[in-house]
C-alpha cells in the first residue's frame, strides 16, 4: 500500500527541541501523560550514563512538520548497538517511515564499526517485530527471564569433586576470554550470535552490564583445565545479582559444571546480602531450562530478540 503522503527523516541532536518528543515517542505508549513520559526519558538518560553507554543516535521522521515516528540507537561497550522504535501499532506512512529509520540506524552502526544491532520486544509486538523484518532484522531468539530467591533450598548435586574457582583479575583476563570463546562451541543459547563479535567485545559488553565487581567474576577449573565460566553482576535499584553470563566448555557438558557454578551463584548472593539471583535463558535451550528448574528458577516474563549483523563490507568511519 503506498503511503498518502511523503516524509522526511532528521537526526536530532541534544540542542534540538524536537529531540525530547521524539525520546518520548519512543519510551512512552500513546497517552502517557507528558509528566511521566518524561520521567522516562529522564531514566534514560540516568541509565545510559550509569552502563557506560552512548546515545549514538536519535531519528525523528516528519510528515507535513508533524512527528511520525522515531528510532534511536544506543552504542555498549564491545561495539554492540541496541535499537529502539515506537511500540505502538503504526499506519501506513508510520510503518514505512520506521523502516526507512531502521536502515538508516543501521548505516550509522556500522559507519561507528559496530558488529551488530539488537532489538528487544515483547511477544504480543508482532507489528514491531514485522516492521524489523521488513528493514532486514533477523529473529535471533525467544528469552525467557527467570529468578529465584536466594534463600530457596539448593538441589543436593552441587557439581564435580575438585572443582576450584579462579577470580578475576586483569592479569587473568586472556583466561576468561579464552574460556567465554570455548563455551560458544555448540551452544544452544543464542547459537546465532557466535563468531559475530571477538571475543574480548563480547566480555567489554558483559563488563557493562549491571553493576561490575570483579570479585563475581569467576572461571571454574579441574585437574587445572578451564570447564566454565560465571559472570555476575549487581542490580541497579534492587538487592539481586544477575547471571550476565555462564557456560560450560562442550567436554564438560553433562558432568555437573551448571550446577557448580549455580552453587557459586547462589553462595555469593547470601554472602554478599542479595535477595534474589536473575538470569535470562534462549526458550529452546531445554538442558540450560531443566537445570535452571531444578534450581527453582521460576520464568518471570519474555523478550523475543531481532538482530542485524555489520555486512562484510561496510563503511567504516573509525
Amino acid at each position: 500500500m503506498e503511503p498518502v503522503e511523503s516524509f522526511t527523516i532528521e537526526a536530532l541532536d541534544e540542542s534540538d527541541a524536537k529531540r525530547g518528543d521524539a525520546l518520548c515517542l519512543l519510551l512512552a505508549a500513546a497517552g502517557t501523560p507528558a509528566q511521566s513520559a518524561d520521567r522516562k526519558v529522564r531514566r534514560l538518560a540516568s541509565h545510559v550514563e550509569r552502563h557506560s553507554l552512548q546515545l549514538a543516535s536519535v531519528l525523528g521522521a516528519f510528515a507535513s512538520g508533524r512527528l511520525i515516528s522515531a528510532a534511536m540507537l544506543i552504542e555498549s561497550p564491545g561495539r554492540l548497538g541496541a535499537a529502539y522504535i515506537p511500540t505502538g501499532r503504526l499506519d501506513a506512512v508510520g510503518r514505512q517511515a520506521t523502516v526507512a529509520l531502521l536502515q538508516s540506524l543501521q548505516t550509522q552502526a556500522w559507519q561507528r564499526s559496530l558488529w551488530l544491532v539488537q532489538a528487544l520486544l515483547d511477544p504480543h509486538q508482532t507489528h514491531s517485530a514485522a516492521v524489523l523484518a521488513e528493514a532486514g532484522f533477523e529473529f535471533l531468539a525467544e528469552l525467557c527471564y527467570l529468578e529465584r530467591s536466594a534463600h530457596d533450598p539448593c538441589p543436593s548435586r552441587r557439581g564435580p569433586q575438585g572443582l576450584e574457582f579462579v577470580p578475576y583479575a586483569p592479569r587473568v583476563e586472556p583466561l576468561f576470554v579464552e574460556v567465554l570463546g570455548l563455551t560458544y562451541r555448540q551452544s544452544l543459547d543464542c547459537p546465532r550470535l557466535a563468531g559475530i563479535r571477538p571475543t574480548a567485545d563480547v566480555l567489554a559488553t558483559h563488563r557493562a552490564t549491571g553493576i561490575f565487581d570483579p570479585t563475581n567474576w569467576w572461571v571454574a577449573r579441574l585437574d587445572g583445565a578451564p570447564v566454565g565460566i560465571l559472570l555476575l553482576a549487581g542490580v541497579y535499584g534492587r538487592t539481586a545479582f544477575e547471571v550476565v553470563y555462564m557456560g560450560a566448555v562442550p567436554e564438560a557438558r553433562g558432568r555437573g559444571v551448571g550446577d557448580a557454578l549455580l552453587s557459586k551463584a547462589v553462595d555469593l548472593c547470601r554472602r554478599k546480602g542479595k535477595a534474589a539471583l536473575t538470569l535470562a535463558v534462549d526458550s529452546v535451550n531445554e538442558p540450560a531450562r531443566n537445570l535452571y528448574r531444578r534450581w527453582s528458577l521460576r520464568e518471570l516474563d519474555r523478550r523475543r530478540a531481532w538482530f542485524c549483523r555489520r555486512p562484510r563490507r561496510a563503511p567504516d568511519s573509525r
